[in-house]
């Protein structure tokens, strides 16, 4: 009997302290200045050297890149990070991002260029 009071004491305890953190709810970010991408060649082939240029200012510091392909459905096609990439806020970066498919594309899928950035302070 005492066991059961026991384990219902500690599981009280448990939900008290989890329900008693601050809670911050993130707020609604300003969208970040869309850089230009330039791919080359266009469209993309299979077994094939293809270069992103990517270039433009952001108010961020720039810490590296991913190029990800997906299918209609949203399914990952492929994934290529780009880890040691750096530019300082405000500055204007340029990069050649090299890939190459080895893959199969679908008739509909989407390319998408990602960023690594960082913002101190807030």
């Amino acid at each position: 009997m005492n066991q059961k009071f026991i384990l219902a004491f500690i599981l009280l305890v448990t939900l008290s302290v989890t329900n008693a953190t601050r809670f911050y709810q993130c707020r609604p970010e300003e969208p970040l200045p869309v850089p230009a991408v330039i791919i080359d060649p266009d469209p993309l082939t299979v077994n094939t050297d293809t270069v992103f240029h990517v270039s433009g200012t952001l108010d961020s510091d720039l810490y590296g890149a991913a190029i990800i392909l997906e299918d209609a459905n949203k399914q990952q096609i492929d994934f290529a990070p780009y880890d040691y990439l750096f530019a300082k806020a405000g500055s204007l970066f340029n990069f050649a991002l090299d890939y190459k498919l080895e893959k199969n594309l679908p008739s509909s899928y989407t390319i998408t260029v990602y960023f690594l950035i960082w913002r101190l302070g807030q």
